[in-house]
């Protein structure tokens, strides 16, 4: 006698993670980081590590030298939603 298989259901994290899509861009932070030299750079990897430096202290450092971000997106690289990976 064959028993029809219920369908498993997908954990709730098995089933956000197979939803997330991928634009194709790259996210500003990663730009700006990519177009940093020498010191600038490293300050700037050293500042986002940093969380006793504000974001928002950070984004007005980078305006101040022409890089508009939000401090929504700096927060979302310190957070790990966004992976650090330099050209």
């Amino acid at each position: 006698m064959n028993t029809p298989k219920k369908s498993v259901k997908p954990s709730l994290l098995q089933e956000m993670k197979s939803n997330v899509t991928v634009s194709g861009r790259v996210p500003m932070i990663l730009r700006i980081i990519n177009s940093l030299e020498g010191q600038d750079k490293v300050d700037l990897v050293e500042a986002l590590r940093d969380h006793s430096i504000s974001a928002p202290a950070i984004s007005r450092a980078l305006e101040t030298r022409g890089h508009r971000i939000s401090v929504g997106s700096i927060n979302s690289y310190r957070r790990g939603e966004i992976i650090h990976v330099t050209g």
